[in-house]
């Protein structure tokens, strides 16, 4: 004969169950919500002396007018010396919508311009840059505006890539 076991025996294995169901639950709730927050974000192809390298945005936000973004990433680093070319080709997710891009030049002397360029008719989707002795590719950054508006009236980013080109000899030390 199989002794029964005592109540206090029973309520333990019980309160065991629940407390292993409860962890599975949560063990399995996290999975799902990391799994639905790991979503790929839009890349751009950079092709550059380097090869191929793909880069991620350093600010994407999936609801601007709730500041819900990811956090703030570092620009891509892809060194570009004088005589060199570099191409970037862009998603679809820019390329169907209006996107700006600023291109920063280093001038001899150290002085520096930025020219932006708004692309609002869809289908523009590759950019073909040359640096040059007289005129260096420093920074390249594509922005995808949303339609929240700041209290001036301009659009906020949505989302953002940006890739540093200075050459290794200029680049500052860290």
């Amino acid at each position: 004969m199989i002794p029964k076991p005592s109540r206090n025996v029973v309520i333990a294995a019980v309160a065991a169950l629940v407390v292993a169901a409860i962890a599975i639950g949560l063990t399995v709730f996290a999975a799902v919500r990391h799994n639905r927050d790991a979503v790929d974000r839009p890349q751009l192809s950079v092709a550059g002396p380097s090869g191929l390298r793909y880069v991620s945005p350093y600010l994407y936000c999936d609801d601007v007018g709730q500041g819900r973004c990811d956090p703030k990433g570092s620009p891509a680093k892809i060194p570009l010396e004088p005589g060199q070319t570099i191409w970037v080709s862009m998603p679809s997710y820019i390329s169907e919508r209006p996107w700006d891009v600023s291109v920063q030049y280093l001038f001899p002397g150290g002085a520096s311009t930025v020219e932006n360029t708004t692309h609002l008719e869809p289908g523009q989707s590759m950019l073909t840059l040359m640096s040059k002795p007289d005129a260096l590719v420093a920074q390249i950054e594509v922005h995808v505006p949303s339609v929240v508006q700041d209290s001036f009236g301009n659009l906020l980013t949505q989302a953002a890539w940006s890739i540093d080109t200075l050459p290794a000899h200029l680049a500052p030390k860290r």
